[in-house]
């Protein structure tokens, strides 16, 4: 086994088991998913950084870091109705700085500043509010976010594994070119089976989660299943136009971060929203 294909699995045996005990655990105890989901989100707000190092484009690390730990200071006290108005004066402060700048590329810079933060610190940042959710009379949050990460993860997997094995077109050539129908079908598909089994016998609270509506179980396939690659895609678009193959290598064989949580960045904000106005009987936050 080569080094990179050992860094890989030494990833996979220490980070699967630790992500898992992160979101058992939540935040009952320590707020241990909320420091996980804030340190995941500060590096890669760096990465992002790292992606436009090739541009005249410059992100304001020490600002996007201070806005998105005031944002989960904000989610874990349950203040959500600052986070607009967070987001107004972090428009406001950036402006200004660019006032002072010489860069050249001044609009571009606030934008991938409010990007980054939406993207990573209000979508993805959500992640804390669904772990949030109710415990009775079943552990909402606690099921909801594994579901999501089991899912992805299967989905990821099923499409690697299927495309690998039997896919010849390709979805995207110029933005991902190993990606294949016939992959991306097939982790769809095993996201979808992955949920129905989940309803059917009621596992990680399924039925009630869904309200014993099947078509709930559908649309959350539907969004565990599509969305996650859809993450992946955008993700990939990004470091086409950085013109890398990786966004970091901090996590060795498997790239950065974002390389890893790209799906979830996509996936974690239409969950949350799907929550919040489909799914009111769980009473989010």
């Amino acid at each position: 086994m080569n080094t990179n294909n050992s860094s890989r699995v030494l990833v996979n045996v220490v980070g699967a088991p630790a992500i898992i005990a992160v979101i058992y655990f939540g935040d009952a105890y320590f707020p241990f998913f909320s420091i996980f989901i804030s340190l995941v989100m500060l590096l890669c707000a760096s990465e992002i950084n790292t992606l436009l190092k090739s541009t005249s484009v410059t992100l304001s690390l020490p600002l996007i870091y201070l806005s998105i730990l005031l944002l989960q200071i904000l989610r874990y006290n349950n203040y959500h109705e600052f986070i607009i108005p967070l987001l107004v004066i972090l428009l406001i402060i950036s402006m200004l700085i660019e006032l002072m700048g010489s860069s050249g590329a001044h609009m571009q810079n606030i934008a991938i500043l409010i990007f980054t933060f939406c993207w990573i610190g209000i979508g993805f940042g959500s992640a804390v509010d669904l772990r949030g959710l109710p415990s009775e009379p079943v552990d909402y949050g606690r099921f909801i976010i594994l579901t999501i990460f089991l899912s992805v993860w299967l989905c990821d997997s099923a499409a690697y594994i299927f495309g690998k094995r039997f896919g010849e077109k390709k979805i995207a050539a110029s933005i991902s070119p190993n990606k294949t129908w016939f992959g991306s079908v097939s982790g769809f598909l095993s996201v979808l089976l992955l949920i129905i089994i989940f309803y059917i016998y009621d596992i990680f609270g399924m039925k009630q989660i869904c309200n014993s509506n099947i078509m709930h179980a559908f649309f959350l396939s539907a969004i565990l299943g599509i969305g996650s690659q859809f993450g992946d895609l955008i993700e990939s678009l990004f470091k086409r136009d950085a013109g890398v193959k990786d966004s970091g290598t901090i996590l060795m064989g498997h790239g950065g971060v974002l390389d890893r949580f790209d799906s979830l960045l996509f996936v974690i904000p239409m969950m949350w929203i799907y929550v919040q106005y489909f799914l009111t009987h769980l009473n989010t936050r």
